[in-house]
């Protein structure tokens, strides 16, 4: 049976009986199923695994509320498994909307395909959501003119900073902490842009 909002979407699609679809169970199972009445569905292929293979962490420093809300919708594509909000001295805050970012992963997890839905943490000042990091991740932040990082072999983070770059002070205390420099292209990108670049280049293929 369909939750009572997939039953309202398909009401809303006009979905008939017959109608073939893909159900997401939201940690990482996908099967193939066909609509019946009143929203009950059966499933006519056998389960499968549709979520990415390593956890990928991106630091996202805080940014006007579109490019934000892009931002979140792309790495969720790109294969982002961890989605942390940051504040940076130079972000432009606009308070925690981590309920809105969490429906924006959610709708895009299911646009992709993805049957796992990225954990979306609240809003947190850098050094704390770089505590967050577990120990046996990898760590890289995006900086122009950087070598290119290759694909993660394990889990892995990457630090997105804002429209207006990290401010000296960040940037040294970052590197100490274990993050490696990685460059995304030759061109200067959007923070949104950026962001899913990094993750694309990073996550499994």
């Amino acid at each position: 049976m369909l939750a009572e909002r997939e039953r309202h979407h398909a009401a809303v699609m006009r979905l008939a009986p017959g109608t073939p679809l893909v159900l997401l169970d939201g940690a990482g199972a996908q099967v193939e199923a066909t609509l019946l009445q009143d929203g009950a569905v059966v499933a006519t292929a056998p389960p499968r695994q549709a979520r990415p293979a390593q956890r990928l962490h991106v630091l996202l420093s805080l940014t006007k509320a579109a490019a934000m809300d892009s931002a979140v919708r792309m790495v969720t594509e790109a294969g982002a498994t961890h989605i942390h909000p940051v504040l940076t001295r130079r972000s432009v805050a606009k308070g925690d909307k981590v309920d809105r970012w969490e429906r924006i992963a959610l709708a895009a997890a299911k646009q992709c395909g993805r049957a796992d839905v990225p954990a979306v943490t609240g809003l947190l000042p850098l050094w704390d959501a770089l505590e967050l990091l577990p120990q046996d991740t990898a760590r890289w932040i995006a900086l122009p003119g950087s070598d290119a990082a290759e694909q993660a072999a394990g889990p892995a983070a990457v630090l997105i900073g804002p429209e207006g770059g990290f401010e000296e002070g960040e940037l040294a205390l970052t590197l100490e902490r274990g993050f490696t420099p990685m460059g995304i292209g030759a061109w200067v990108f959007r923070a949104d842009t950026a962001a899913a670049v990094a993750v694309a280049m990073l996550a499994p293929r």
